[in-house]
């Protein structure tokens, strides 16, 4: 939501962060720094985002998919005297799809797959990759949070971080394992 600034005496302006929780966005480190009043949007690839997240203005959801960027807020007196501003960025921001997705079910490994998905909880985006013929990992934002070893259709070791239990991640990969050893036997 824009807010109408015409009525105001102090100028608010919304400052984006490609840096979030340690977690540089490359994807948007063009918009690193930059301030635009609140009542416009950011141009980003000709597109136009009203913060992070944001397709609602027509940007395509691969410009803002896994995006780790945050908004600041900053008033401008008058006197040109810069106070930051204490608000948070709407969560809905955060996530393009703005609500639950379906969690990825399965994924057909070919040896070298890299795969985008979602897991479990409906919102955390990953990629599942194989290293090695036999070795699967699942990645969130830059860091392993599982690692699994299979032989045939059988998965011979699974380890999840902490945190990631919940997140389907051991059927989705017990299921793929299973579906592309399967799958190879058709041929």
């Amino acid at each position: 939501m824009f807010v109408e600034q015409d009525k105001a005496q102090v100028r608010i302006y919304q400052r984006w962060s490609a840096l979030n929780d340690g977690v540089i966005c490359m994807k948007h480190a063009a918009l690193d720094g930059v301030e635009v009043p609140v009542d416009q949007a950011f141009k980003f690839e000709g597109f136009s985002l009203k913060g992070p997240g944001d397709t609602s203005l027509g940007a395509p959801l691969a410009i803002e998919s896994d995006c780790h960027c945050n908004l600041s807020f900053i008033a401008v007196h008058p006197d040109g005297r810069r106070q930051a501003m204490d608000l948070e960025t709407p969560r809905m921001l955060s996530n393009p799809y703005r609500g639950r997705l379906n969690p990825t079910s399965l994924v057909t490994l070919n040896d070298r797959t890299r795969a985008r998905i979602v897991l479990g909880d409906g919102h955390t985006y990953a990629t599942m990759r194989q290293t090695t013929p036999s070795t699967i990992e699942i990645i969130v934002n830059r860091r392993v949070v599982a690692r699994a070893s299979a032989t045939g259709e059988e998965v011979t070791s699974i380890t999840i971080a902490q945190g990631y239990e919940a997140q389907g991640i051991e059927k989705l990969i017990r299921d793929s394992v299973r579906h592309s050893a399967r799958r190879e036997w058709l041929r």
